[in-house]
């Protein structure tokens, strides 16, 4: 979708769409809204915002819930197994039941009974009404899920589920099975006992979790033996990384940087994207034409996660340079998250100006902290 249209900005969920819908509110932009509802246009839903654009949208624009209840209680094929594919409509259904919309109501609690994902239904209905709107569902929900189901939704802190434990026995002993969930940090404590030679045994021989809470320990000391260990191709998983391995080498600072500024031209993809985020971090002036370099890679390639460590970096550094494929970034990325780093790479680059107006208006909440002083890097 065109990154210039009204409805390619909606879907990038850009403030300047939002602007431009609430100017004009004619048919393509109410065609739009109601198309981000029923077809989530996001990249990455684990991360990616929209739920707030799309409810101040569908109120701003008057629409009619209709549509959007007609596509939650839509019947799907039983090999349709993308619970996604209903949950911004039950957000934004939500939010206009919240404010007293009957019909989004009704069809939120028809799909807590009917519907394949109620569990979303319920989580979207709690977020906005708590109690009130989730009164009265207990009983459907325990005639159609079993204890094995339960279990999985079941939580202390969030959803209806302490509220309803009182009359419900089931829910009540499922929430009294559930034991406090643990950091996982203490059992690790005698690390740091333990000498370099200890720790580097089991970061070669141990599993998973034991080699990254021992390539912590190194990383706290500043272990330089941490750099040689990026280099290995034997502490590669299948997926070609080293897990953990950059949040350990950040503790090394500038005293990663020489050997970074080889790995950030190496052929090697993880190793090249380990050496840019060293740089991005802790570089100098004389590492500007590697970030810039990456970042127009990335651009080009359209691989809208990868330019964010470069834009961070040339940002920190005031790289003016940067600001036309920063802009282009900005304009075309389909992945919204995206966006805070491509606005703190413009921010630092001083070229942020226009787009700091659209950005109180982003679906990112990340990109609107810019605009209050509160955005944190």
């Amino acid at each position: 979708m065109d990154a210039h249209t009204l409805t390619g900005q909606l879907r990038r969920g850009r403030g300047l769409g939002l602007r431009r819908a609430l100017s004009d509110g004619g048919a393509e932009a109410v065609e739009a809204v109601y198309g981000c509802c029923v077809d989530d246009p996001r990249d990455d839903r684990s991360t990616e915002e929209r739920s707030w654009y799309l409810l101040r949208l569908a109120r701003a624009l008057r629409l009619d819930s209709a549509p959007i209840a007609a596509h939650l209680l839509a019947p799907v094929a039983e090999t349709d197994e993308d619970d996604c594919r209903i949950g911004l409509a039950a957000d934004v259904l939500a939010g206009l039941a919240r404010d007293g919309d009957p019909r989004a109501l009704q069809a939120l609690r028809a799909y807590v009974v009917e519907g394949r994902y109620w569990s979303r239904a319920l989580d979207a209905m709690w977020e906005e009404g708590g109690d009130a709107m989730c009164e009265g569902l207990a009983p459907a929900v325990l005639a159609r899920a079993d204890d094995d189901e339960l279990r999985f939704h079941v939580e202390i802190d969030d959803g209806p589920w302490s509220a309803w434990a009182a009359g419900e026995p089931r829910i009540r002993a499922l929430l009294d099975a559930e034991s406090p969930r643990s950091g996982g940090g203490g059992a690790w404590w005698p690390l740091r006992e333990l000498p370099d030679a200890r720790l580097m045994a089991l970061v070669e021989a141990d599993g998973p979790a034991a080699r990254t809470q021992a390539m912590r320990e190194l990383g706290r000391r500043g272990d330089p033996v941490l750099l040689d260990l990026a280099e290995n191709p034997a502490m590669r998983n299948v997926a070609g990384g080293v897990p953990g391995l950059w949040a350990v080498l950040d503790r090394l600072g500038a005293g990663a940087l020489d050997r970074a500024r080889g790995w950030a031209a190496s052929d090697d993809p993880d190793l090249a994207g380990q050496g840019v985020r060293v740089l991005a971090e802790h570089g100098t002036a004389q590492d500007v034409p590697a970030l810039l370099a990456d970042l127009t890679a990335m651009a080009e390639q359209r691989e809208w996660c990868g330019a964010e460590t470069p834009a961070r970096g040339l940002g920190r550094l005031g790289a003016a340079e940067a600001v036309p494929t920063l802009r282009f970034l900005w304009e075309e990325t389909t992945h919204s998250y995206a966006r805070g780093d491509y606005l703190a790479g413009l921010l630092g680059a001083a070229g942020a100006a226009e787009f700091l107006v659209e950005a109180a208006d982003d679906c990112e909440e990340r990109v609107r902290e810019y605009t209050s002083g509160t955005a944190q890097s």
